[in-house]
């Protein structure tokens, strides 16, 4: 993993060479994660103890797809078999039971997401058997985000209807582009007409907050596609909108074809043109990622990014939480493994094998720094860590503040319009040398 940003210096370097970096999205990063062994004794006893600390929110991953995207390097599979399938819902289904026992049924569950792969790879009587097994064991009946990532080409009007008859209220749309060339190169056959007529629908169903996502830097985009890319997700007016830098991964179908992502200073062009559109027609920046309407935005996200406990399940679900932050382990060069060994261990109440890093105070407030930049409320975090952020950082936030990338009051520090273009540099000052050091030794073969 790319982390070149080590202080104010490296950064003034990486923002003049336009050098564009990994987007985080988590901290400690997935690729800092070590081994810990079987998910039990004292490493279950460290997650159970956060989960009896404030608000849950919960995480179901579906390891299901179509195709796998040329870019893609997260878990998923191309297995349609309806058998495996039925023994993957089953198997979610128990592991809720299994942890419904470890939760206190009073806890408040703000938000309950669907991701993978594609969740709507599954047949909507599936997806609702694993809310109707929540219900019956979790306290979900005032969950505020019910949502579901979805695929265009595997929704169709009565799956969506039925989808919000059972209280989804979220979904979010995997477009990528809306030029057909580039939607064949990620190796998706996904339509215009189709992209359309999902969003229409899920609005029509009853959804409150759709969003569609869209990434730049895809090989042979040029500047004009992008535009055309914005300006059509736009006029279909979705709640949400994010905008993504393509990601190069090792061993992914783009890597193998030496199709890599464009010039740093290309990537940030692109940036600017999508954001300067989206907050013209209305939209206002969330996060450097995603722009929203009012009602939009992704709830998780925000809570997770607040310091929230995520409760993952299934094959290579990841868990946030107070004291640990824990993986499923996978490996896209064998997909089929992790899902059977998911499939049996639950299935035989076996303890799950996991990777991931055991939070210490002081990285528990670098996850506070890294992920809260866009607004960091030092009394906020004081009281939830025991730590003030400006007794161990800041230097470094006077240095952004003097470069005009954050506002800093009193009470809070606020990334500035340049400071959200370069976030994921600027997030870099803040990563531990224990977690930098794992990061960057990664190894992607395997």
């Amino acid at each position: 993993m790319r982390l070149p940003v080590v202080d104010l210096e490296t950064l003034d370097y990486a923002v003049s060479t336009q050098l564009r970096s990994d987007y985080i999205y988590m901290y400690p990063p997935r690729q800092a994660y070590q081994p810990l062994g079987a998910e039990t004794g004292a490493l279950l006893d460290l997650k159970v103890q956060s989960l009896a600390r404030g608000r849950l929110n919960i995480y179901v991953h579906i390891p299901f797809c179509r195709q796998i995207c040329g870019f893609c390097n997260l878990y998923t599979t191309k297995d349609r078999d309806p058998v495996v399938q039925d023994l993957y819902v089953e198997a979610v289904r128990n592991q809720i039971r299994q942890y419904a026992k470890l939760v206190d049924s009073d806890v408040e569950i703000p938000t309950f997401y669907f991701g993978g792969g594609t969740p709507t790879a599954l047949s909507t009587d599936a997806l609702n058997s694993i809310v109707t097994t929540a219900r019956d064991h979790l306290n979900i009946t005032n969950t505020t985000e019910l949502a579901i990532e979805a695929d265009p080409q595997t929704v169709d009007r009565n799956a969506l209807r039925r989808l919000g008859d059972s209280g989804f209220r979220r979904i979010s749309f995997g477009f990528q582009s809306r030029a057909m060339n580039e939607i064949k190169i990620l190796g998706r056959k996904t339509t215009q007409e189709c992209q359309d007529l999902s969003v229409e629908e899920a609005l029509a169903a009853g959804f409150t907050n759709v969003c569609v996502d869209l990434i730049f830097g895809l090989p042979g985009q040029s500047s004009d596609s992008w535009v055309t890319s914005v300006q059509e997700c736009i006029r279909l007016k979705p709640q949400t909108i994010c905008c993504y830098p393509l990601t190069s991964r090792p061993n992914t179908t783009f890597s193998r074809r030496h199709q890599t992502a464009p010039d740093s200073m290309q990537s940030y062009m692109l940036w600017d043109l999508a954001d300067r559109m989206l907050r013209e027609a209305g939209y206002y920046r969330e996060t450097h990622v995603r722009w929203s309407l009012d009602g939009g935005g992704y709830l998780q996200k925000t809570l997770h990014w607040g310091m929230e406990n995520v409760l993952g399940f299934g094959a290579g679900a990841r868990s946030y939480t107070w004291q640990i932050d824990t993986r499923y382990g996978y490996s896209i060069l064998n997909r089929d493994r992790p899902l059977a060994d998911y499939i049996y261990q639950v299935g035989e109440n076996l303890p799950m094998q996991i990777d991931g890093v055991v939070m210490s105070a002081e990285e528990r407030l670098r996850k506070a720094v890294v992920l809260g930049l866009f607004r960091l409320d030092f009394d906020a975090i004081g009281s939830a860590t025991g730590l003030d952020p400006r007794d161990y950082f800041l230097p470094a936030f006077e240095g952004l503040e003097s470069r005009g990338y954050v506002r800093i009051s009193d009470d809070a520090l606020e990334l500035t319009s340049a400071g959200s273009k370069y976030r994921d540099l600027i997030a870099q000052l803040f990563i531990s040398d224990t977690v930098r050091g794992s990061a960057e030794r990664y190894i992607y073969d395997v």
